[in-house]
């Protein structure tokens, strides 16, 4: 007997030297095996995908550990250098929405220590954002190149 795939169904590769596994609340590494049955989790997938059944495509982040009524920071890609514009300071991120920037928005690396602003945000830098109630971005988390 041939098992169908659910339609639904997906296998998503989290490879160490390109994918981020993170903690929602805190941006730390994690995991994925940390993930209990039933857990949701937020990925962001490279555009490519197999062919096959079911079909495979690998993560570019995995947002795990999401508490209830708590909103998910977002994976994005600069499409550019962050601008000023007269509403603030803006990101505009490749496929999202432009984000604003808070005053004082948290700027920091992902696993160094070294000390990162937002004139080192350039286009095809990776970042994870915290936003607020009005999508605002509150804090950032750059990923190395």
């Amino acid at each position: 007997m041939n098992r169908f795939p659910d339609p639904e169904e997906m296998i998503i590769h989290a490879v160490p030297e390109h994918s981020v596994v993170v903690d929602a609340v805190n941006g730390l590494p994690t995991e994925l095996s940390d993930l209990q049955e039933g857990e949701s989790f937020e990925a962001y997938l490279e555009p490519a995908m197999t062919l096959s059944l079911p079909p495979q495509v690998t993560a570019y982040a995995v947002i795990v550990h999401i508490p209830e009524d708590f909103k998910a920071p977002v994976f994005v890609i600069a499409a550019d250098a962050v601008l000023d514009t007269d509403n603030g300071k803006l990101l505009d991120a490749y496929g999202e929405q432009d984000y604003l920037l808070a005053d004082g928005v948290e700027v920091q690396p992902y696993l160094t220590r070294n000390i990162v602003t937002l004139d080192d945000i350039r286009k095809g830098t990776r970042c994870l954002a915290w936003t607020d109630e009005y999508d605002m971005i509150t804090k950032l988390m750059l990923f190395p190149d």
